[in-house]
């Protein structure tokens, strides 16, 4: 229904097809009206158009839609942490950088060249504070030290230092563990060879 979207304007009096659209108009308006509540209804009792009615509604709810899903994504960033989600450095990054990209939908950035990279500088900024925020607190030293280098790294950067950080940490836990299982394995054979069986079978005798 084209009326209905606003494409066919209504016909002028004496027009054949006015009787029609007026006809097509107010069932259309008697749906949306006899489906709202009292309260609603008095809010846009006074659209005279589809048009006019479904334009009002949409502005009202998707700006209502659009900031309680805005306020529940900054709660999900604020409360976010590594360790409660169980997270490796890229994949906690990756989970607030998912939340970022849809705030960014809904918070859109001048189009003036120079303000825009001044937000976009802050947002990085921003961001930057909330990854180093979320991470373990194994990283509390080198957290430390990216917080007073100056200039700030971006967040990029942050993330690069962070996740090498951690694949190091990873490499030397496992290149320790088979230094340790030969230590105990060494040990282990020194307190077998101390011990020399003597008369019937499981009867041991220290000899050392």
């Amino acid at each position: 229904m084209p009326w209905f979207l606003g494409k066919m304007p209504r016909p002028t009096n004496g027009d054949p097809k006015v009787e029609q659209w007026d006809i097509d108009n107010w069932t259309i308006l008697g749906w949306f009206f006899s489906s709202m509540e009292p309260s609603i209804f008095n809010m846009f009792m006074y659209h005279e158009t589809a048009d006019s009615l479904w334009k009002a509604l949409t502005k009202m709810y998707a700006h209502s839609h659009n900031e309680a899903r805005i306020f529940e994504l900054h709660k999900e960033i604020s409360r976010a942490s590594q360790e409660s989600l169980g997270l490796s450095v890229s994949e906690f990054f990756g989970y607030l950088q998912v939340r970022w990209d849809e705030l960014a939908q809904y918070d859109l950035v001048s189009d003036f060249e120079a303000t825009a990279d001044v937000a976009v500088k802050r947002m990085d900024r921003l961001h930057t504070y909330f990854f180093l925020m979320g991470l373990k607190t194994d990283f509390e030293n080198l957290r430390g030290q990216i917080l007073n280098t100056s200039p700030l790294p971006s967040l990029l950067d942050t993330f690069a230092i962070m996740e090498g950080d951690e694949r190091r940490r990873l490499i030397s836990t496992h290149t320790q563990s088979p230094t340790i299982g030969v230590v105990f394995d060494q040990m282990a054979f020194a307190a077998s060879s101390s011990f020399r069986p003597i008369g019937g079978l499981g009867s041991n005798v220290n000899v050392s």
